[in-house]
């Protein structure tokens, strides 16, 4: 019972510091309804290259740009888009933001905005841990493989909000393994011993 209870303690400890490093805060759009312009705002965790896109309501690829980790502010100038709807996604290493977005003559408005975070995945006391934050009802897919490259297992599941699980490696056999985490926006991989 000792050991449960310190292991319910080591393993909590743990997910309340990955908790602190590993929750990044989205990047924000703010509308400019005089200008028809919008201003993005980088949180200032972002050490890493963020990409805007714009795509158009066909899908196809319009306007994008790579913002260097310095650039914490930028104004976008949308006075040559036309009266339509826009995909406007804005990524990071850690959340992919995508923000459904209507242009009608000087207004722009957006519809519906989406959070994508980056899901944890690492090794604890012989287990494989995963945790993810969903704002939406997503599928992620993790999988098993062994140093010849062969999928050994491999679960789907869908859920939305946060959640932490975990999975024993007591039945598969000493050895090498990748473990692949897939999401919608992101592929997660560690390698692990047993």
């Amino acid at each position: 019972m000792k050991n449960v209870l310190l292991t319910t303690a080591l393993i909590l400890s743990y997910l309340i510091q990955l908790q602190a490093s590993h929750s990044p805060n989205p990047s924000k759009l703010i509308i400019l309804q005089d200008e028809k312009s919008l201003i993005l705002n980088s949180p200032t965790y972002t050490n890493g290259t963020e990409v805007l896109s714009i795509t158009d309501a066909n899908g196809a690829l319009i306007f994008t740009d790579m913002i260097e980790s310095d650039k914490k502010r930028i104004k976008y100038n949308l006075k040559a888009l036309t009266n339509s709807t826009y995909t406007i996604s804005v990524v990071t290493e850690d959340v992919t933001n995508i923000y459904e977005t209507e242009i009608f003559n000087d207004k722009i408005e957006i519809l519906k905005s989406r959070a994508y975070y980056r899901p944890a995945i690492y090794k604890l006391d012989g287990k494989v841990v995963l945790k993810a934050e969903l704002e939406n009802k997503e599928d992620i897919l993790i999988s098993f493989y062994d140093d010849n490259n062969l999928l050994v297992f491999q679960q789907k599941i869908e859920k939305d909000h946060s959640f932490v699980q975990s999975f024993n490696l007591d039945q598969l056999p000493k050895g090498d393994y990748e473990v692949l985490v897939t999401s919608e926006h992101f592929v997660e991989k560690i390698n692990v011993t047993l």
